[in-house]
């Protein structure tokens, strides 16, 4: 038996959603197609999809407004399907699974009930306060590496992100740690214990790869990272 993963990215409303055509011309089959449902509401979950073997994605998805999804050019065989809340790169939380057929000349016909409420949101927040962990500079690099988690994002579509933050310093504030950069190193691995203000979580930083955003201000001790800093 194969195993495959779907993300589900659903939008808030299937109301007045434009009508495509379905199902759509010109797809390699064999292909898994059929409508997926909020069993909270009884409507349509709209969204879009990615296909993966062990969580990485593998080939060429579509998903429509109508709640209507297709997955092409599938090998046949029986299938295990897990469904994930909506993250930013990865699998979030798994909220439901199905064992499905493909045949290898026909498309297989499946529909899906999940329940939407499932995936919690977690809350955007500001807050200031004293933080240490490390601070990683480099190219297409200013990430922080809290000691300490941000959040609890357990059962939120953050459950399984690493809790990052992209830096950036107020004037001044970045002088304490330069002189403990330079060392050769692309991406020296520096232990910080400074004062900032974060806001997360979200998309934030080179690529929106980091989970939060920390602006500081009083940096209160900056060193080479050493074994046991989180202790």
């Amino acid at each position: 038996m194969k195993t495959a993963a779907i993300l589900l990215l659903l939008s808030a409303s299937v109301l007045g959603a434009q009508q495509l055509p379905w199902p759509p011309p010109n797809y390699l089959r064999p292909a898994l197609r059929g409508q997926i449902r909020d069993s909270s509401t009884g409507l349509p979950a709209a969204g879009q999809f990615s296909v993966g073997d062990d969580g990485r994605p593998r080939g060429p998805v579509t998903g429509w407004p109508d709640g209507h999804y297709i997955l092409f050019d599938l090998e046949p065989g029986t299938r295990v399907l897990s469904f994930y809340c909506p993250t930013r790169r990865r699998m979030g939380r798994k909220i439901a699974q199905r064992v499905v057929k493909i045949t290898p000349t026909t498309d297989s016909v499946v529909d899906f009930t999940i329940d939407t409420r499932a995936c919690r949101n977690a809350r955007l927040r500001s807050w200031e306060g004293e933080f240490r962990g490390h601070y990683i500079p480099g190219f297409e690099s200013s990430d922080f590496e809290p000691c300490t988690p941000f959040a609890d994002l357990r059962g939120t579509t953050y459950e399984y992100e690493r809790q990052v933050a992209w830096v950036s310093f107020k004037p001044h504030a970045a002088d304490h740690v330069k002189p403990v950069e330079t060392g050769g190193e692309q991406y020296p691995r520096i232990y910080v214990r400074w004062r900032a203000n974060v806001l997360g979580p979200g998309s934030y930083g080179h690529m929106g790869n980091a989970l939060y955003r920390m602006m500081v201000y009083e940096v209160l001790e900056a060193r080479r990272a050493r074994e046991g800093d989180c202790r």
